[in-house]
């Protein structure tokens, strides 16, 4: 059984281990930003997905706080965004929503966008690049039940990523709760 003086050493190890893996707080900021401003794009008055509430949130590990930061400066990494539309899946096909959203994204004048199977790619060279995957609301999981497109565009794939965020974190909690009390009834913190 270890001793409090080297759970602590050890505990020390992990947390110098993750602020070494985490984003840099600049790194963070300049996702966000660029977030930010795809998200105002795609909404905007203008934009044909505004008459949908097109709303842009992050999925994967940026909405998970687990992003890896890139090991050597000219790495990059990866954020997962969803793309929501209020649309019902009886009013549009796979196709003609995968294209709706990457025809606006295509016209921004600074994005880099590039089709994948799935989703739209905007690449910020050196830096990171985004993924943002087109979605309809299911309306038969609501409020969060999203459907998305499948890679051969024909049938539409169930997700909730902000619900499974949700679940995880109120998982993590609940096992640190009972890890915390049981290490206080071992060591009398």
């Amino acid at each position: 059984m270890l001793t409090i003086a080297p759970m602590q050493r050890l505990s020390d190890l992990y947390e110098h281990l993750g602020a070494a893996l985490d984003l840099t707080s600049e790194l963070y900021e300049d996702a966000v930003i660029k977030y930010e401003d795809v998200a105002e794009w795609l909404n905007a008055p203008e934009s044909p997905l505004h008459a949908y509430d097109a709303l842009l949130y992050p999925q994967g590990s940026f909405r998970l706080g687990t992003v890896v930061r890139p090991l050597f400066r000219a790495d990059e990494y990866d954020l997962d965004f969803v793309c929501r539309l209020s649309r019902n899946k009886a009013t549009i096909t796979q196709e003609q929503l995968k294209n709706l959203v990457g025809d606006r994204l295509k016209k921004h004048p600074d994005l880099k966008v590039s089709a994948s199977r799935r989703c739209w790619t905007i690449d910020y060279p050196k830096q990171f690049h985004m993924d943002v995957l087109p979605a309809i609301i299911n309306t038969d999981r609501l409020p969060n039940g999203i459907l998305l497109t499948d890679r051969e565009l024909r049938y539409w794939q169930f997700s909730n990523p902000i619900d499974y965020a949700m679940w995880l974190f109120h998982r993590k909690m609940s096992r640190f709760g009972r890890s915390k009390r049981r290490s206080s009834a071992v060591f009398n913190f």
